[in-house]
């Protein structure tokens, strides 16, 4: 055992002393409620809830994928989760050696993107009630549609989250609607966002909103940066 880890990282490793458990199709998460629990309102309420008088109680996640409950469990334990974005950038460049030696030839990525994969555990983390897992998915959010991006990846993690929080869920949405501004020339060239925009009204609003704000920070700078030029 590798005692350079936290105490959580090694309990989760070794699932010694485990108490309950989180199940996700076949596959069983031994883990402790001492750990899980403080940091999810919605386990917590279930072990003092309808599991109160279990002495190994067990919470069912199958609605979310294996890989998505894999990467909360990872979060509880260590306070953060791979996202692929690594392993997303070394199969590119594999990929990119292997058309380089043996002509166009690319092997495809098999790995879902980032950019759909933070938004998913966005969706876990707001069901589940952990808001530091919420913030973190946000950041890694940004952070892959900023360096992988893809417009129909976009308009597809951007429907995703419409369909699966409430209004007033701002946080994720100003993130997506913003970026959605500052690169509204370009998702305007793509028939799937332009489709998404048309049948759903209140994406179409968040951008428009989050254009008019972008728009506005920008002129507030003018004045500034034209007295800079005079001089």
């Amino acid at each position: 055992m590798d005692f350079k880890l936290t105490l959580p990282a090694r309990l989760r490793l070794s699932e010694k002393y485990s108490d309950m458990s989180l199940r996700c199709g076949n596959t069983v998460f031994r883990v402790h409620r001492a750990i899980v629990c403080t940091r999810s309102a919605v386990l917590d309420a279930a072990i003092d809830g309808n599991f109160k008088d279990s002495t190994f109680p067990e919470v069912d996640l199958s609605e979310h994928e294996l890989s998505v409950v894999q990467a909360m469990v990872q979060y509880l334990y260590s306070e953060d989760y791979e996202d692929n974005s690594h392993k997303m950038r070394v199969k590119k460049k594999h990929s990119k050696l292997s058309a380089t030696s043996f002509g166009d030839q690319q092997s495809p990525l098999e790995l879902e993107s980032p950019i759909i994969f933070n938004i998913k555990v966005y969706l876990i983390a707001d069901q589940y009630k952990t808001p530091t897992l919420k913030t973190l998915a946000d950041f890694k959010y940004s952070s892959a549609v900023t360096e992988m991006w893809d417009p129909f990846l976009f308009t597809e993690a951007l429907g995703l989250l419409w369909r699966n929080t409430v209004e007033g869920d701002r946080p994720m949405r100003k993130t997506v609607a913003t970026i959605a501004a500052r690169r509204i020339h370009f998702l305007f060239r793509s028939e799937e966002f332009v489709a998404l925009i048309e049948a759903k009204g209140d994406v179409a609003v968040e951008v428009l909103k989050a254009v008019l704000e972008e728009g506005t920070a920008n002129l507030m700078t003018l004045p500034a940066t034209a007295a800079k030029a005079k001089k």
